[in-house]
């Protein structure tokens, strides 16, 4: 028979479960790509080092674990360190043609 000390924690174990998979996984999931790429260990077939940009020469395949890679889309990744401060990012005219510039943080 539980009791009811048993039964609220039980509760908040549940409760700080459901916690970390909304908030703890996708930070140590993000930290874990994001340092990989420029460290050697992403699951991207590619990287560079911290604040250096690397293309994509293959497509990803279904062993990469980024977010929704498009296996028909090629790709420039750069980890950039913030800790000494801000950077600036200079994208090169790309004559009018559509373009996409995103940011993944750690925290999602």
């Amino acid at each position: 028979m539980a009791t009811v000390a048993g039964e609220q924690g039980v509760e908040r174990v549940k409760a700080a479960a459901q916690m970390y998979d909304v908030y703890g996984f996708p930070l140590l999931y993000n930290l874990k790509e994001i340092s990989g790429f420029a460290e050697g260990r992403s699951s991207l077939p590619f990287e560079a080092p911290w604040n250096a940009s690397a293309p994509a020469r293959e497509l990803c395949g279904k062993e990469t674990e980024m977010v929704s890679p498009n296996n028909d889309t090629l790709y420039l990744f750069a980890s950039l360190d913030l800790g000494s401060g801000p950077l600036v990012v200079h994208v090169p005219d790309t004559a009018d043609r559509y373009y996409v510039l995103s940011s993944i943080t750690k925290a999602g």
